[in-house]
């Protein structure tokens, strides 16, 4: 059974701009610097995707979460992305 820390993460909120993708990679640097590199690496270029979809596609207020919980497997990290528009995301 996997149990997670259920302390909530600080937010980031992000202007939707040519520079949002860098800036949310050094919110994530700074909050993920004790973890290994390339998981820090990986983290980054998944957050630089989903900011950059969001600046592509939107155009509003970016929000950028990066938590990371201790579980009984490990580590955890997730990052979210959330934006301003009311239509959900197509797959």
């Amino acid at each position: 059974m996997m149990v997670e820390d259920q302390t909530p993460a600080p937010s980031y909120l992000l202007a939707s701009t040519a520079t949002s993708a860098a800036q949310a990679r050094r919110h994530l640097r700074r909050q993920v610097s004790h973890l290994p590199s390339a998981v820090v690496s990986n983290a980054e270029v998944c957050l630089s995707e989903l900011v950059t979809n969001a600046v592509l596609h939107v155009g509003g207020p970016i929000r950028i979460c990066v938590s990371v919980s201790a579980t009984e497997a490990g580590t955890l990290l997730r990052l979210s992305v959330g934006d301003s528009s009311p239509v959900q995301p197509q797959w």
